[in-house]
């Protein structure tokens, strides 16, 4: 297998994306849906209004890389970020 065919397989076999990726405050519940703010407004405000962290409603699942494939740092970043900012402004600003 070549090196740009096991990148593409790579870059292929990215986790499941949610639609939208939400984050919640540590101090509330992820049950409460007006609490969910983007990863551009978590970026933004930096704390909730109420103190607490935002943390992802969810955590994704990611594969191990075919044996022998080396990705570079830019596919590590895109597959390790883009579940984070799937939905939101800036997911057209990664990969390519």
């Amino acid at each position: 297998m070549s090196i740009r065919r096991a990148r593409a397989s790579l870059i292929i076999r990215r986790p499941d994306i949610a639609l939208n990726m939400d984050f919640y405050s540590t101090r509330q519940s992820a049950s409460a849906p007006s609490a969910a703010v983007s990863l551009s407004a978590a970026l933004r405000q930096g704390l909730a209004a109420d103190g607490g962290l935002y943390l992802p409603a969810s955590w994704p699942r990611f594969e191990a890389p075919a044996a022998g494939v080396t990705p570079t740092l830019a596919d590590v970043a895109d597959r390790l970020i883009g579940p984070f900012a799937a939905g939101d402004a800036l997911a057209p600003w990664l990969g390519d």
